[in-house]
């Protein structure tokens, strides 16, 4: 009886070490590659705004939505072509809407890379660029996007001009942050009406603009200044109020936002 026991005890620790050693990690690594957690963030400077923030909150159209990310490898003779390409949407699954911050993970194989962001690009508009996996990346300082005044889409995002430098290794676990720089600048004009009576608001203009609707894809390295005697040329007309009841009185306000 006591030898039954004995193999019995035998065949049940061999049954467990074969099942331990059957079974992989589920967060195992691809051999010769890096795991790579990507997170980009489109966040709000407040040094570049007015005091009080009038500005926020921020819109759902200022926020994340959709994204491409392109890994161009950073050596000598490879320094333009595009070893990866990730593209996805992003939508809270709270609220239905955009997002300030996302992340995701994804493997890469070790070396130096240049990434290159962009946000809410349509599919169209992003094909147009050229930038394809295993392609060459395209001269992006000469592209720019059609754009018109009054924007009422989702507000375009890149990354710095030049890219972000990363470095992976053959390793888990690596993090690397890409801020994205909306190419759109947001303005909103708040009207008060201190008489005491009410008054009708048709339109009003802004002063000076871009030359022409198109807008930088990457933020350009010199911006363009446009002179005193250019104002005039350039100014647009955005009706407000058309048809519509008169302007509250008092402390009471209205807040027209443009693109």
């Amino acid at each position: 009886m006591k030898r039954n026991i004995t193999i019995y005890c035998l065949l049940a620790l061999a049954t467990i070490l074969g099942l331990s050693a059957c079974s992989e990690p589920s967060n195992s690594i691809p051999a010769g590659m890096g795991q790579v957690e990507i997170i980009l963030t489109a966040p709000y400077h407040k040094g570049t705004r007015a005091s009080g923030d009038l500005l926020d909150p921020v819109s759902d159209n200022e926020m994340i939505h959709a994204y491409w990310v392109a890994f161009v490898k950073d050596d000598d003779n490879e320094n333009v072509m595009v070893k990866e390409l990730i593209q996805g949407d992003v939508t809270s699954e709270y609220d239905g809407k955009g997002a300030e911050e996302h992340s995701f993970t994804f493997f890469l194989p070790p070396g130096n890379y240049k990434a290159f962001a962009f946000a809410n690009l349509s599919t169209e508009v992003f094909n147009s660029l050229g930038i394809e996996k295993d392609n060459y990346l395209p001269d992006l300082a000469t592209k720019t996007l059609a754009t018109t005044n009054g924007w009422t889409g989702n507000i375009p995002m890149t990354s710095h001009t030049g890219g972000q430098a990363i470095t992976v290794v053959e390793a888990e676990n690596q993090s690397f942050e890409i801020e994205l720089i909306r190419t759109m600048a947001k303005m909103e004009f708040t009207f008060f009406n201190n008489t005491q009576q009410n008054m009708d608001i048709v339109g009003f203009e802004i002063s000076p603009l871009a030359k022409d609707n198109y807008v930088s894809l990457l933020e350009p390295e010199t911006p363009a200044i446009l002179t005193e005697s250019e104002t005039t040329a350039y100014s647009v007309n955005v009706p407000l109020f058309t048809n519509s009841p008169n302007l509250p009185t008092d402390s009471e306000l209205a807040a027209p936002i443009f693109y």
